[in-house]
């Protein structure tokens, strides 16, 4: 199977439809991050251009087309313009490239708010002669200790439109040191005891009964978390994003921690950090978001999102970062993270090339596990089978 893709990205999607599907990606179509994709697609044609100037006909005849258009006008931080918008008008085009190409299949990504206008998909996709199946997906869902919830749709040429479907809620996480840790099931409580990004609001300490009490999701990476706090201020809990970036600063200790080594570098003394002036000691610590870590949360082996180095594969089951601390963890004592686990933060000082520009190339991604979740229950319809 042939798959083509337009807004690629760092090729989140692509990798969760070959896997989902199987095939190989022949074509990807992005102004940006062509250089990266060359790293992971050699053989793959990098089209560097605006869709809306590129003829589908002149590309390689494909069997599958996957996307995830601009999400801006339709996520809350947008005007409300929809898929009428400047930006996320862009969904026009997969019904541009789908009419010219006629792909057996066709998968689209992007924030929940595309079912609001499930309607006018299923009109626009029928007329062209596909059935559609939504599936709401977390990251949370396929392992990762963050929520990001998003909507994937599958097109089948000839088939009939399935309604909506859940994608199945596992919460397996990372695996320790002693092997493999499934934690509780999620359950309702779960997400109605998390915020939007990933705050749990549950009160009480850690009961073992639900996975948010157990351990918590972080925020979800943001392109915002790519700023760098405000050296000025003095404080990096409050600089930058309100999600993950402040949560990461918020914590010295868990933030500055070597993993690689398990040391915590300028200790002072036996204190721990909250007993020696917590925020005050920052700067010894770092409060910069480090790119690898943000990948490895993402799903991403460290060091994709570099546009030099050696061909990466992403895992299908990869080792997560440890998620946040139990609800009513005691801040005096140390959250420390898998020893294989990127350290969280850089260290202060000089601007490090390329780190806003890798975070925020995460933050626009495509969780590659979450996808192949989602595109594998949309294949099986809305019949309750099992997953494998």
């Amino acid at each position: 199977m042939k798959w083509g893709s337009l807004f690629s990205g760092l090729g989140g999607l692509d990798i969760a439809a070959e896997r989902a599907m199987g095939g190989t990606t022949v074509w990807q179509l992005d102004q940006v991050l062509a250089d990266v994709r060359r790293r992971h697609w050699p053989d793959a044609l990098q089209v560097e251009a605006d869709v809306t100037t590129v003829n589908p006909l002149d590309l390689p005849a494909i069997d599958g087309l996957c996307g995830g258009f601009p999400c801006t006008d339709l996520s809350v931080a947008g005007q409300g313009a929809g898929l009428d918008g400047k930006k996320s008008g862009l969904y026009s085009e997969m019904l541009r490239f789908a009419g010219a190409l006629r792909p057996g299949v066709v998968v689209i990504e992007n924030v929940p708010a595309l079912l609001n206008y499930r309607r006018r998909l299923e009109t626009d996709w029928g007329a062209l002669g596909y059935g559609l199946t939504f599936v709401r997906a977390r990251a949370l869902d396929a392992g990762a200790p963050h929520l990001r919830r998003r909507v994937f749709v599958l097109a089948q040429a000839g088939g009939r439109h399935q309604g909506v479907l859940e994608a199945p809620r596992g919460g397996v996480w990372t695996p320790d040191e002693d092997g493999l840790r499934s934690w509780p099931t999620t359950t309702s409580t779960d997400v109605k005891a998390s915020g939007a990004e990933g705050y749990s609001t549950a009160s009480g300490r850690h009961s073992g009964t639900t996975l948010t009490d157990a351990v918590r999701p972080w925020a979800t990476v943001k392109t915002a978390d790519a700023a760098s706090p405000d050296p000025a201020s003095g404080d990096g809990a409050r600089q930058g994003s309100d999600g993950l970036a402040c949560e990461v600063r918020a914590w010295p200790t868990v933030a500055a921690r070597d993993y690689k080594t398990g040391e915590l570098p300028n200790r002072v003394g036996s204190e721990s950090l909250s007993a020696a002036g917590g925020a005050a000691s920052l700067g010894q610590f770092g409060r910069r978001l480090s790119p690898d870590w943000t990948e490895c949360l993402q799903g991403f082996p460290p060091g994709w999102t570099n546009p030099t180095g050696p061909r990466m594969h992403v895992e299908r089951d990869p080792r997560w970062p440890r998620g946040r601390y139990p609800k009513g963890w005691d801040r005096s004592v140390e959250w420390p993270g898998y020893d294989w686990e990127p350290a969280r933060t850089i260290p202060d000082g000089k601007p490090v090339k390329g780190r806003p520009a890798r975070i925020r190339a995460v933050g626009n991604s495509v969780s590659p596990q979450q996808g192949a979740l989602a595109i594998t229950r949309a294949l099986r319809g809305p019949e309750q089978i099992p997953l494998l």
